[in-house]
């Protein structure tokens, strides 16, 4: 993302870490907002994957979003097609077809 939409910004950190790393977590510190989509549940230990996300909220004022999904038979299947065909468009096509 950094190379392909911010290639001579200073800003960014970019480190390699796991929300299964309770240890790596900890030095990160806490945040406002934690958002996680579709993600802790392929970790393969979910619930400490939540656990350990919980952990980074700032208790005061911190917000955690996450989704989780499961497998619903067709509709499941209807969604990796809308996906399939949305990763297929050209990018100046993809806002129209998200509806944004």
């Amino acid at each position: 993302m950094k190379q392909r939409y911010f290639p001579g910004d200073d800003g960014w950190t970019i480190e390699l870490g796991s929300v299964l790393d309770r240890a790596y977590l900890e030095g990160l510190g806490t945040f406002d907002v934690v958002y996680s989509w579709g993600v802790l549940h392929h970790t393969g230990a979910m619930w400490l994957a939540i656990e350990n996300a919980i952990g980074r909220v700032e208790t005061a004022s911190g917000r955690l979003f996450i989704a989780l999904y499961n497998d619903q038979g067709w509709k499941s299947h209807v969604w990796w097609l809308v996906k399939r065909l949305y990763n297929r468009l050209p990018r100046a096509l993809q806002g129209a077809f998200s509806g944004f």
